[in-house]
C-alpha cells in the first residue's frame, strides 16, 4: 500500500511540474498555424506581402474583394490585378470561366495555392501534383526544397531558401503553346507559370509560403516578392487583393478550421487544461497497466488497400476507354518513381536523362529510351490505342520489377 501510494504522489509532483513547464514556456512557443491572412503578424500570416503592395503597385489602388469572379468588374481602359494567395484553390469550373473571362478583358489574375480542384487543372490543361507539407526546420542543413529560383533572366542568378514549412506541390504539365514556365523549386520542378488568356494572363504559383511573413523576413527574401510581381504589369488602375478563397470560399475544404473543439483549441488557458488532462490519463493507464494485462490478440499483416484503389481507378479509366489520360497519370507516376528512387531531374525527357537513367537502373537502354520517349510523346498525344496502353503498362511492369 506504502508503495502504491508513493508512486501515486510522484506521479502527481510530476504532472504538476509538467503543468508549471508548459505555463511558463507557452509565450516561447512558435506559432505554426498558416492562416495567410493579410491582418496576421504570425510566422504564416501574409501581413508584410499585403502592406508591401503599396510599394509593389505605387500607381494603383489597393482594394480588398470578398466576392466571387462573377462580381468582378473590368473596364478594357483600366486594367486591374487580383492576387489570391491561399492554401486552397477549390472552386466551380463556372467561377473559374467567370475569373478567366475577368482575365480576357485585359487583366492579369494571380494565385498561388498548394491544392487546386481537378476540374480547374483539367480546364487549364496543366496537372499539378503533391501538396503535403515540408517542415524544413527539422533538417534544414541537408535539406534543400526550401530554395525557389525564378527563370526570367534578370533573376537566374537569385536563390531564395528559408527554414520553414513549404509545400511540395509542383506543375508537372502544362501546355508550352500557351504557357511560360517562370519559376522552379530545388529539384528543378516547375512552380510558377503564366498563361496567356485573351488580352491578359493569368499566373498560376503552388508555393503559397513564398509569400508569408516568415519567409519574406527571412534575410533578403522579399526581393523575391518584389521579383514575382515585377513580372506584372505595373500600370494597373487597381490591384484587387482577394479575401474571398481564402475564408469565405474553402470552408468546406479547410479541414474543419471552424468546428467549436478547435475554436476552443485557440484558447490557450483550455488547451493546456487538455495537455494536463491527456498527461494524467496517459499516467493513470501506466500505473494501472500492473494490476490488469489484457491478453494480446494477434493481428493480422494489414492488407495493402492502397493498391487496391490504384487497381481499382485503373479499372475505371480503362473501361471507359480514357486511355490517354490513363497513360499520362502512368507516365507520371513512372516520372515521380524515377525522381524518388533514382534522384535524377525529369523537367527534360530528353537523352542525358535516358542516358543517366540507363546507368542507375541497369537496364537496357532502348527499354528506357522507349519509356523516356513515349512519355514525352503523351504531351502532345490526342489519343492512344489499346495496342499503345497494353505495351506501356507491359514496359512500365517491367522497369519496375527488374530496375536495380
Amino acid at each position: 500500500m506504502s508503495s502504491n501510494k508513493g508512486t501515486a504522489i510522484l506521479a502527481v509532483l510530476l504532472v504538476l511540474v509538467l503543468a508549471a513547464l508548459l505555463f511558463f514556456n507557452r509565450s516561447r512557443a512558435f506559432d505554426e498555424r498558416v492562416t495567410l491572412r493579410k491582418t496576421d503578424k504570425i510566422p504564416y500570416g501574409s501581413y508584410v506581402l499585403f502592406e508591401s503592395l503599396n510599394d509593389l503597385f505605387p500607381k494603383s489602388t489597393i482594394t480588398i474583394n470578398n466576392a466571387p469572379a462573377v462580381e468582378l468588374t473590368t473596364d478594357s481602359f483600366k486594367p486591374k490585378a487580383l492576387i489570391i494567395v491561399s492554401k486552397y484553390y477549390l472552386t466551380t469550373e463556372e467561377d473559374l470561366k467567370d475569373l478567366l473571362h475577368f482575365a480576357e478583358q485585359g487583366n492579369d489574375v494571380f494565385i498561388s495555392a498548394a491544392s487546386w480542384d481537378a476540374d480547374c487543372t483539367t480546364l487549364l490543361d496543366m496537372t499539378i501534383s503533391g501538396n503535403s507539407y515540408i517542415d524544413l526546420s527539422l533538417n534544414y542543413s541537408t535539406y534543400d526544397s526550401g530554395k525557389v529560383y525564378l527563370s526570367h533572366p534578370a533573376f537566374t542568378a537569385d536563390t531564395f531558401e528559408y527554414p520553414g514549412k513549404m509545400y511540395s506541390t509542383t506543375i508537372v504539365y502544362y501546355d508550352s503553346a500557351c504557357a511560360q514556365p517562370l519559376g522552379y523549386d530545388a529539384k528543378m520542378s516547375c512552380n510558377f507559370i503564366r498563361l496567356n488568356v485573351g488580352k491578359g494572363n493569368l499566373f498560376v504559383h503552388t508555393q503559397p509560403f513564398c509569400f508569408t511573413n516568415y519567409f519574406l523576413l527571412y534575410r533578403n527574401n522579399i526581393q523575391y516578392a518584389e521579383q514575382v510581381f515585377s513580372m506584372l504589369n505595373q500600370q494597373y488602375s487597381e490591384v484587387i487583393w482577394d479575401e474571398y478563397y481564402l475564408t469565405k470560399h474553402n470552408q468546406n475544404y479547410s479541414d474543419n478550421d471552424s468546428s467549436p473543439f478547435r475554436i476552443l483549441m485557440q484558447i490557450p488557458s483550455f488547451r493546456y487544461a487538455i495537455y494536463v488532462l491527456l498527461l494524467m490519463m496517459a499516467l493513470y493507464a501506466l500505473l494501472s497497466a500492473k494490476r490488469v494485462q489484457r491478453i494480446i490478440p494477434i493481428l493480422e499483416k494489414p492488407k495493402n488497400e492502397s493498391l487496391d484503389y490504384v487497381n481499382t481507378i485503373g479499372k475505371l479509366y480503362y473501361e471507359k476507354k480514357d486511355n490517354l489520360n490513363l497513360a499520362r497519370k502512368m507516365a507520371i507516376y513512372f516520372l515521380e518513381h524515377v525522381r524518388q528512387r533514382f534522384r535524377l531531374v525529369t523537367s527534360d525527357l530528353n537523352d542525358d536523362l535516358v542516358q543517366r537513367l540507363t546507368v542507375r537502373s541497369g537496364m537496357d537502354q532502348s527499354k528506357i529510351n522507349f519509356l523516356i520517349l513515349f512519355a514525352r510523346q503523351l504531351k502532345t498525344k490526342e489519343e492512344v490505342t489499346d495496342t499503345e496502353l497494353h505495351l506501356f503498362h507491359e514496359k512500365l511492369e517491367e522497369f519496375y520489377h527488374q530496375s536495380k
